[in-house]
């Protein structure tokens, strides 16, 4: 496949996020990049499978009205997520700064493993890594609350 081609189907159908999770009862926060395409046209979805890893789902929205077609998705995540990134970042336009944002997250995720011994986590600026991705989190969830000013005749 070719990355400029899949760079402009993922500005238009794709999505970035960063998901967060708070472990109860304790210190860590987790937070994971995730991006996908989501589309009925199968072949696609199957040929990014193929060329970027990842996984493969469906959203059988036929089920519930015959009118309906199934929705087959992309999905790949962390370190996948970020080399996929990589290769289209360069021909992205809509979701460029959200994709500039996800490699930053990840790269720091990469630098600086979560390690822990018990309840006792080993890192000592543990409170400045969580610091740095809550700032990159809001940023990416600042970007997708954007709107545009109506046309005007």
């Amino acid at each position: 496949m070719d990355d400029r081609y899949v760079a402009g189907l993922f500005d238009g159908e794709g999505y970035v996020r960063i998901a967060k999770w708070k472990k109860p009862n304790s210190r860590h926060i987790r937070y994971q990049v995730f991006l996908g395409i989501g589309m009925s046209h199968r072949p696609i979805i199957e040929a990014l499978h193929k060329e970027y890893g990842g996984s493969l789902n469906q959203n059988r929205h036929d089920l519930r009205n015959k009118k309906n077609r199934i929705q087959f998705t992309w999905t790949i995540s962390s370190r996948g997520a970020l080399e996929f990134l990589k290769r289209v970042v360069p021909f992205l336009v809509v979701k460029k700064d959200e994709a500039v944002i996800a490699m930053e997250l990840q790269a720091h995720i990469d630098a600086n493993p979560y390690k822990s011994v018990g309840p006792v986590s080993l890192r000592d600026n543990h409170e400045e890594i969580v610091a740095h991705r809550e700032k990159l989190y809001l940023a990416i969830t600042a970007l997708k609350k954007r709107s545009y000013p109506p046309l005007t005749k």
